[in-house]
């Protein structure tokens, strides 16, 4: 009995550990102090527009925010359940995420994209099976 109880107890405290996916509409705008490239934030004739979304749920990482940089420029920085809204002219680039504490290569994450692109979202997930960052429709 005590075996089921503790297994039971493991089950539900690692249940509490996966990310959610935050519904855009759901999902909190990076503050303007925490925007730092104007042109990559700003709308403009000829760009597309794309979301990144940090999901929220885990508590993996959760009191980390992540640093986005958009062709090696530092663009935002997002907590959990942060959107941003890029505005990117045509041609190919580079979306990376690293810990803003803890800069190494092997923390960061990295999503290559050619505009225009018919993945308008992309999502940054970190949860028990490690860090994602990838397109997504929504």
């Amino acid at each position: 009995m005590q075996r089921f109880i503790g297994g039971l107890l493991v089950a539900v405290a690692l249940g509490g550990c996966g990310s959610t996916m935050s519904p855009l509409k759901d999902a909190d705008k990076v503050p303007t102090e925490r925007l730092f490239s104007a042109d990559k934030t700003t709308p403009g004739e000829g760009k597309q527009k794309i979301t990144v979304v940090r999901n929220g749920g885990t508590m993996i990482g959760s009191g980390m925010h992540l640093l986005l940089k958009v062709d090696g420029e530092k663009t935002a920085e997002l907590g959990t359940n942060d959107a941003v809204e890029l505005y990117l002219a045509k041609g190919e680039h580079l979306l990376m995420v690293e810990p803003k504490y803890m800069s190494t290569s092997s923390s960061q994450l990295s999503a290559a994209l050619v505009v225009p692109t018919k993945f308008p979202v992309y999502r940054i997930d970190i949860n028990l099976s490690g860090p994602k960052f990838q397109p997504s429709v929504d």
